[in-house]
This record gives structure tokens, sequence and C-alpha cells, in this order.
């Protein structure tokens, strides 16, 4: 099935027989296969637009997006957000070799970049740790990342293939940081690619504006989401909407759930952008509620136990990015947080690990818990699935149910569905096998290692101060009491005193000091007079604690100096450690690489239980609503609407609404009915531009070798030479016309003695000598015999052709024809005009 449409009102008969300049394809759609792919042709240039896959990530799906690279023979890749389905399928190509082979660029945002590059890392780890992964490998990843054409918002970018030239920019689609909407110039056309559209405000990306939209001729967007609504428990009362972005259920869920019921929180979220925005939200909701910080900050050290976990194996890396785009982001000043110690997203309420071995250790208390994946199939979701639900007082929080978060069939749909009975299947890493030793099974067990922990859980230790106990953690605490403190110096042992860094040394340093300042209150201690009867006082206007008899309490003294000694220690040491993060981060890719390009030996489990937690689900889903999409319709009005990844029943009322209104807008739907069962045939829709007005596009450095001159009250080129050749017509042939004897060259021909007559430098006015006998000679030889008739030359009662004495110019008049712009082109080429 082809949909034609013109987008041109144009009545000229020889565009119908043109061929199609404008082609869109939909490859993969979220309701068929769970992710995004889609082909648009423009010209001779062609563009796939996003390239995902789905969690399963089979074969049929990426052999369809591999098909099409070749039978298409793309260009590009634009990339629109940083998620699985939408740039999940990138390391496949890759490690085929078809983005090298084909010379295929991709382009895309710099979040979009980093972000992306991380999810599909956790993704292979998630992958490898169920079972062997062999599609792609980690260093397809950092290629395929690595080669991204890195864009900004709003940002010109002109594109040249062939005979083909476009203009594309980014504009921002308010979704995720960096996710970007493209938008194509072509041939006077406006093509704008919007999907996962929001309009609702966002802290990890700046707003989307309606106004970006404007002049769009053709709109490809997947609509808007549909508000779920839920019964109401009182009756006569209607049912309520959901509204997205609920912050306020989510602080009542937290003082409910943590403070009065003493459980934990786990949230399960796919996407990497809806875990940053919600790792910012629950920070800004911990700060501003003194119930919820009553339960964590200790009083006296004024210290945070971190109530929030995020643990992903790359969670420590999705801080960063957020951390170094703060600038793609939508808080209130950026250019405040240039300061390190000033960014939000240094969070203070939320602690980042990323192996359930740093899980374990942590305090058995009440915590939210942040991971991956929503759907339950993989991830540290699906690992600590039984031990959470276990406890009654906890409860899983969905904050994303739309699909493919959670697609038909997925442990968390069958969850947030009600069931309760779970049949489990767990693989276990046993140990890593040789490459001599794959598909030997003896040899295989005979030659395995136990390893100590889960492969996810291990990280290489970088070069740093090895301390006494065997996690490299120092737990120092701020006491009261300094010899409580010194005790807990003293039993820490530092090696490695060659390799030393400046944290290292401030932290000796540091150290040393406390050490020296401690034995000197000791030694004043010794020779103090007394003993007094001592009752301290409170502080007046940071005035040092006296005593009851007006003396300075030496004691409460030295213990406040010794606190603030302590302080700093504590600072240099958490210098250190977050030094030792850095080295391991910086160390980590290739370590990752290295293990996990290894085949594995697993074992792999049947377990059953029972979910015993409470289930709920709050919308945090960040998408544009049907009345926002309405409303964006009415302001930009495209000529042409094509819907991808949406329901017939959203199309049936989507038309009522173009009708209704009386939109020159016509409805295409991207791909073929769900209802058939026929082999995947995709849907092309085609259209036509009016090929006669053609952008011109001159080079760069034409430009710069051009002068400039000032006519009225602007600046124009003052002179661009162009030329025509005729070729030699067939006496016999009836089918030769003006139009078709044209035939642009790149030099004029000096030789051609009439042309070289004629030929005038002004750009845009004719010479007082020059007159309309002149032209109707010049047309003559062109083949184009003319008359005058009232000071107008007249070709076939068809085209008119006159001087405009008030503004010295040449004016036409006709019927649009060939003959007419074939006129056009011959004067224009004479007087040197573009």
């Amino acid at each position: 099935m082809q949909h034609h449409s013109m987008l041109s009102n144009s009545s000229s008969s020889y565009l119908s027989n043109l061929e199609a300049d404008i082609q869109f394809i939909n490859i993969l759609n979220k309701n068929q296969h769970l992710c995004n792919a889609n082909l648009l042709k423009v010209g001779d240039l062609t563009i796939l637009l996003d390239c995902g896959s789905d969690e399963s990530y089979t074969q049929e799906q990426l052999q369809i997006i591999h098909d099409a690279l070749l039978v298409y023979k793309v260009d590009f890749i634009f990339l629109s957000h940083a998620s699985l389905i939408h740039v999940g399928a990138l390391p496949y190509l890759q490690s085929q070799g078809l983005l090298d082979t084909n010379g295929i660029k991709v382009m895309g945002t710099s979040p979009t970049a980093k972000m992306g590059a991380l999810t599909m890392y956790e993704f292979f780890i998630q992958k490898k740790e169920c079972g062997n992964f062999e599609y792609f490998s980690l260093q397809d990843v950092e290629r395929a990342f690595e080669r991204i054409e890195q864009v900004s918002y709003n940002e010109n970018r002109k594109i040249r293939v062939r005979e083909t030239e476009l203009i594309l920019s980014a504009l921002p689609s308010g979704n995720s940081i960096g996710g970007a909407c493209w938008k194509i110039e072509y041939n006077k056309q406006v093509i704008i690619y919007a999907v996962e559209l929001n309009n609702k405000p966002l802290n990890i990306t700046v707003p989307m504006k309606f106004d970006d939209f404007k002049n769009a001729n053709i709109l490809i967007s997947n609509l808007y989401l549909t508000p779920k609504s839920i019964k109401s428990n009182q009756k006569g009362q209607a049912s309520k909407i959901y509204q997205y972005l609920s912050q306020e259920k989510l602080r009542l869920k937290l003082e409910k759930v943590l403070v009065d019921h003493q459980g934990s929180i786990l949230i399960p979220l796919s996407d990497k952008n809806r875990i940053l925005q919600c790792l910012i939200t629950l920070e800004n909701m911990f700060q501003s509620n003194t119930k919820l910080q009553a339960q964590y900050k200790n009083q006296q050290s004024q210290q945070v136990d971190s109530p929030v976990i995020y643990i992903e194996n790359m969670s420590r890396d999705t801080l960063g990015v957020g951390r170094s785009h703060l600038g793609w982001m939508n808080f209130q000043d950026n250019k405040v947080f240039q300061d390190i110690d000033e960014n939000p997203i240094n969070f203070v309420y939320v602690a980042e690990i990323f192996s359930i071995g740093e899980y374990r250790q942590l305090e058995d208390k009440p915590r939210v818990i942040v991971t991956s994946l929503a759907s339950f199939e993989q991830g540290f979701s699906r690992q600590m699935l039984q031990d959470f639900s276990d406890h009654p007082k906890n409860e899983i929080l969905f904050l994303q149910k739309s699909t493919p978060n959670l697609y038909r069939g997925s442990l968390g749909q069958r969850i947030i569905s009600g069931e309760k009975e779970i049949h489990l299947q767990r693989s276990n890493i046993l140990g890593a096998l040789s490459d001599s030793t794959v598909g030997d099974q003896q040899q295989q067990q005979q030659l395995m290692f136990n390893m100590t922990d889960s492969i996810g859980s291990n990280v290489a230790a970088a070069p740093q101060f090895q301390f006494g106990n065997e996690n490299n953690s120092l737990s120092l605490n701020v006491t009261n009491s300094a010899s409580a403190f010194i005790s807990q110096i003293e039993q820490q042992q530092m090696t490695d005193m060659q390799n030393i860094t400046f944290a290292q040394n401030q932290l000796l340093q540091s150290r040393e000091n406390f050490m020296n300042k401690f034995y000197e209150k000791q030694y004043q201690k010794n020779f103090q007079p007394g003993p007094y009867p001592i009752f301290s006082l409170n502080q007046i206007d940071n005035q040092k604690p006296l005593t009851f008899y007006g003396e300075e309490n030496i004691e409460e003294i030295n213990d406040i100096e010794m606190n603030e000694e302590v302080a700093e220690v504590q600072q240099a040491f958490n210098n250190v450690l977050n030094e030792g993060k850095n080295i391991k981060i910086y160390n980590r890719f290739k370590d990752l690489q290295k293990r996990y390009g290894k085949n594995f030996l697993y074992n792999t489990q049947e377990t059953q239980f029972q979910i015993k937690c409470k289930i709920s689900y709050i919308p945090f889903e960040a998408r544009i609503d049907k009345t926002s999409f309405e409303l964006m319709l009415r302001q930009i009005q495209p000529k042409q609407l094509i819907v991808i990844n949406s329901s017939r029943k959203k199309m049936d009322k989507l038309h009522e609404f173009i009708t209704y209104n009386s939109f020159q807008t016509q409805l295409h739907y991207a791909h073929k009915d769900l209802n058939t069962q026929n082999s995947y045939q995709p849907n092309v829709i085609q259209f036509q531009t009016n090929a006669a007005v053609k952008q011109v596009f001159i080079d760069d450095k034409l430009y710069k070798s051009l002068p400039i001159q000032r006519v009225h009250q602007r600046y124009e080129i003052s002179r661009i030479k162009a030329a025509v050749e005729l070729t030699v017509q067939d006496p016999n042939s009836a089918t030769n016309s003006t139009f078709d004897t044209l035939k642009e060259i790149p030099l004029i021909t000096e030789n051609d003695k009439a042309r070289d007559q004629f030929a005038k430098k002004n750009l845009f006015f004719r010479s007082k000598d020059y007159k309309l006998s002149h032209l109707q000679h010049y047309l003559e030889t062109q083949n184009i015999p003319t008359v005058i008739v009232d000071k107008c030359l007249n070709y076939q009662d068809k085209v008119y052709i006159y001087f405009d004495h008030q503004s010295g110019q040449i004016r036409l008049e006709g019927l649009i024809s060939k003959d007419y712009f074939a006129i056009r082109s011959l004067i224009y080429s004479h007087f040197g005009r573009v």
C-alpha cells in the first residue's frame, strides 16, 4: 500500500510524471517490534531515523535493519534519544562492518552519544551475566558511539550527498538529556522527525517549544501518551486521571513506606534518562522534607546516611555524564554550577554503587533502591527481586508502565498485573572458558574456576593506598571524644608510599597535624590547675564556652577544636576515596572489555517464590498528552502528518479532530495494519516536491571570492556568472522542446559572439543602451521566437516579457509551464543572476 500526495499546489501537468523525491518507510515500530527504526529518502540521500532494538535482541529484528542499510544504501543515521529502543542496533551494525564499509555517518547530540554508549555497556553486561551474548562486544560499543558526529540544538548543518543538499538542525524534544527532534529543510520543504515529545518541565532537559515546529510541511511523530484512569473507592465519585510526573504522590509514598512502615522501596527503571530525573527528584524531596531528613541525618555529626541507593554497572559513569552536561539541562542558572561543589548532580542523599557486593555491605535500614530493568527480565532488579519481595513492609514502585518498558509477557508486566507466584530462572557465572576448551563439557567442568564474587561485583582496583580492611573503606566517625577517633586512625595502615598522589599526601599531612595538636592538648591538660566544678554554658555569638565562674572551659574548647580537626581529616580521606573512584572509572572501561570479552560457564537454577511485598504504580512517563498535542497541531498545522507507533483508535480520534477543525492536513499511517498476518512488508509513503523550484547552494569558497555591493537597503553579491549551452536539435524530431535543450555548463563559452555581445556586468539593472530588440535577438539565438507587441515580448501568448522602467528590471508574466521556466532560466543566465 502506497500513499501519494502533492506538496505543491501547482497545476503543472509535468509534475505528475516526476519521480517522488521524498519517501518515508517505517522499518521497526514499538507496537510490533518494541523499538524504532525509520527510513527517510530525500532526493539522492537516504537517512535511517533511529536504529533501536528491544530487550530480547533477536536476530530477526537485527536482520531487518541490516537488510535495510544494504537495500536502500543508507548515507546517514540520525539518533533522537539514548534509550535502547533508539540506539540498540548501532553496536551490532558496527560489529558487522556496515558502518565502516558503506561510509555511513551517524549524527546525534553529545549527551545522546555519551548516554547511549553507557546504555549499551549496561545492556551488554546484563546480557552477559545471563548467558553468552555474541551479537557485539564492548569494543564495538565504544567504536560505534565514538563515530557519532555531534550537533548542538538549533545548529544549522549543511549536508550534501551526490546531487542532494539539505539543511539539518536538532531541536529539543523535552524528553531526555540531549533528546533531539530532527528538522530537515529540502527544496523549500521542512520535514520534522519528532518522537517521544514532552512539554512538561524536567530538570534533565531544556523544554520543547511549539514555535520550533512552525512551517513544518511534513511532521513525523508518535502522537501522545494516553493518561491512565483509576477507579475511585468512594461511591458517587468519578474516576481520576493520572497526571504524569506525580511528584506529590511520590513524596507521600516515601513518607508512608520509609518513615511510617519502616520498609524499603524498589524502583525499577529501564531508561537512564528516567533514572537521572528520578534521582534528581528524590534528592530534592529529601533536601526539602524534614520528616525524611530526620530518618537519616545524624544530629551530632550532621552526616547523612544515604537513603537512596542507585545500583547499576555504569551508575557512577551515568551521573558523570549528568555532571558534565549541565548546559543541556533545565536548572535555574547553569552558570552557577560551574563550581563542582554546587553541581546539582553532586547528590547528598543519593549513593551510587555498581555491584551486589557493595549493596550487601550497607547497613540494613529503610532505603529507596533505584535500578534497572523495569521489565525484571535482566539486570539488578531481577537479582534482587526474591530477597526484596520477601519482606511485607517493602514495596515495589513502578514509574514506567507504557510499552516497551513493560511489554506483554515480561516479568514486570506480570508483577504489576497482580501475579504473586513467581517462577524464576536464574543464571550465575561459574567461571571463564578458554578458547581451547569451548565445546568440551568435561574439560569445561575441570578447568572452570570458582569466582569469589559475581562478575559484576568485582572492580579493577586502581593504584591507591591500601588500608587495613579488605574493601578499602575507612569508617571515621566524628565523636565528642577525640581518643575514640585516635584509635581509629592508628589502626589504619598505609602502604605503597612511593606512588603517592596529591589527595593521599593531603591525608597524610592532615593526619600528622591532627596528631601533633592532639599531643599538644594532652600536654597542656597535664599542667592545668584544679579541680574546680565545671558547668558548661550555651555558646552566645560564637564566644568560647565558659565555666560557672566565668573562666574558659578548656575541656570543651579542646573537644570543639579536636572535632574540627577530625572533620578536616575526614574530608581529606573522602578526597582520597573520590580520587580512587575517578581512577577506577577511568580504568574500568578497558577492564570491563577484557573481563566480559570471554566465554563463561553458567549455572542455571529454577526458583519459585511468592511476592509478599506491595506493588504500586505512580506515573512518571514524561510524555506529551492528548490536549497538548492537539494544541501543537493547531499552531503548526502541517500539510502532511505521518503517524508511527500508534494504535488505530488514536488514528481515528486524530482524524476526527483534524476534520472537525478543517485543517488542511493529510494523515498517513506509517506501518501496516497490525491485524494482518502476512510477512513483514514496509509501508512506503511518497511525496513529490515542485521539481522546478530548487534550493540553490553556492560553495563557501565561492562566497568568499565574490565582491559585495550595496543595492538599496541590502547587500548583494555583485556578480555571479552562469551559462547555458544549446544541444543540436534534430529537425525531424517533434518531441524536442526548448526546455529539453537546456544544459548547464560550468563556464561561459567565450567563442559564442552573440552571447558575449549581450553579456552585462550589472547584476540587477540593465544598461541604458540595452533595448528590448536586443533581448529578442538573444532569445532567437536560443530558438525562442518572440514578437514585440506594445513594448512587450510575446511568446505564443504564453509568456510576456517587458521592462519595468520604475525598477529598471525585466518582468516575466504568464502561465506556469515548461517554456516559462526555460525562458526565465535563459534570462537569469543572460544577465548573470542566480
